[in-house]
């Protein structure tokens, strides 16, 4: 039988958005491994010579978010990571297009916070590699006055049954390739 635990209100920074975005191809991520007493991934294994790729915005121009939902009698997360390249030029078109090419067999990103916490979305303990993040939907624009925001937003999803797990290890050390064969 489950017993609910509760929450207990922690007195620290509690700030939105999203600070940095690493995205890998599902193939390049091996798994993670999960520390039982903190439910959180205390290491991640990637392929030889693989690393997270790092997605920069403007700052206010990313989120990550998880829509719980019954339907059915089952319950789906939704998750979706929606962030804006900036300028709508060559360099966007050519990072966007690879993030299409990449969605065909999938995609797992980290997602790191203003509270230092980082998100492992596309990969978890119900599905493993079988949900991965995919694009859902591209919009690029030029924007219409000198004012107007433009670029390309991004929208990448997935299902699963279970939130998010935060990865507790050296998140630097992710966008550097480890050597290998």
């Amino acid at each position: 039988m489950l017993i609910l635990t509760g929450y207990t209100k922690v007195c620290k920074k509690t700030s939105g958005g999203v600070l940095t975005i690493g995205l890998i191809e599902k193939e390049n991520f091996k798994g993670a491994t999960l520390d039982a007493d903190s439910d959180a991934y205390s290491a991640i294994t990637l392929a030889a010579q693989s690393a997270f790729s790092k997605y920069e915005f403007l700052e206010d121009e990313a989120e990550f978010k998880e829509d719980t939902k019954r339907e059915n009698g089952s319950v789906v997360i939704t998750k979706s990571l929606v962030f804006k390249l900036p300028t709508m030029n060559a360099a966007s078109r050519k990072a966007v297009q690879e993030i299409i090419d990449a969605s065909y067999c999938g995609l797992v990103a980290v997602v790191i916070t203003p509270n230092g916490d980082a998100f492992v979305v596309g990969y978890g303990e119900d599905v493993k590699l079988e949900r991965p993040l995919r694009i859902s939907q591209s919009t690029g624009t030029t924007g219409k006055k000198f004012s107007d925001a433009n670029g390309d937003e991004v929208t990448l999803t997935c299902d699963h049954t279970e939130k998010s797990r935060i990865y507790s290890g050296d998140t630097d050390a992710l966008f550097t390739a480890a050597p290998g064969a």
